[in-house]
């Protein structure tokens, strides 16, 4: 049974594999506030990513690792590159005993099996790319814009189906993220949840409000929108100076 859940992440993430499958899992998660590890055999190329090196068994760290990945990487991203060939003998030195996420995008399925059961030793939550019986975690297709982010998924039935529901997502995701710079701080200064639904009811409802939502104007929807929050209901933090003078 799959359940969907958003991970409160404190340890790193680990993606072993540069190649395709590996470069598109390290674009996913360089999209959130996480410390990254990449650990392949060869140079990488990672022009979008700011990258810190780490030789590891001797082994020396080309100075310029250049990669070709569009994708929007998150400024508090801490990605870091181990060149390394990853081997039965030498996983347990290799992944960091902090790891928190490992992503096994190997060719070689034995070898991601090893992983995988390395992981489930150390209770670090593992994918291993195309093996769902070895992964104790899976990756769904995803649309993030700001602060919301919008996961979908088939249960692996049909991915192209996942994907194309989120290209979907993904063109509205503007409008959802003006419409929460607009309501979340309303939200903060309404004292009671049974006031705080109502009260963002009739403003998500109301066709002057969601006119300038769509039109971008943020700062005159916020405006209108606290209009819309009786005084005796504001909390402090919502009650401005000008309130108070009035």
């Amino acid at each position: 049974m799959k359940v969907p859940l958003m991970m409160n992440m404190e340890g790193k993430a680990v993606v072993i594999g540069g190649g395709n499958v590996g470069m598109h899992k390290l674009s996913q998660l360089s999209k959130f506030n996480i410390d990254i590890i990449l650990i392949d055999k060869n140079e990488i190329k990672m022009d979008e990513f700011p990258v810190d090196e780490i030789p590891v068994d001797g082994m020396q760290v080309p100075n310029n690792i250049n990669a070709n990945i569009n994708t929007n990487v998150s400024s508090n991203t801490n990605i870091k590159f181990i060149r390394a060939e990853l081997k039965p003998d030498n996983i347990a030195s290799i992944i960091p005993e902090d790891a928190a996420l490992v992503i096994s995008a190997l060719e070689d399925r034995e070898l991601n099996a090893l992983v995988a059961e390395h992981c489930n030793a150390k209770g670090i939550l593992v994918n291993v790319v195309d093996d769902p019986e070895l992964s104790t975690v899976f990756f769904t297709a995803f649309s993030k814009k700001g602060d919301i982010t919008v996961s979908v998924t088939t249960s692996g039935q049909c991915p192209f189906l996942a994907r194309k529901m989120r290209e979907e997502i993904d063109r509205s995701m503007d409008e959802w993220d003006n419409w929460l710079k607009v309501l979340a701080p309303i939200r903060c200064g309404i004292d009671g949840i049974e006031n705080k639904n109502r009260i963002l009811t009739d403003i998500y409802e109301n066709d002057d409000i969601r006119e300038l939502v769509k039109a971008g104007k943020i700062e005159e929807a916020k405006i209108l929108a606290k209009t819309k929050v009786p005084a005796n209901m504001r909390s402090e933090a919502l009650t401005s100076k000008e309130d108070e003078e009035v």
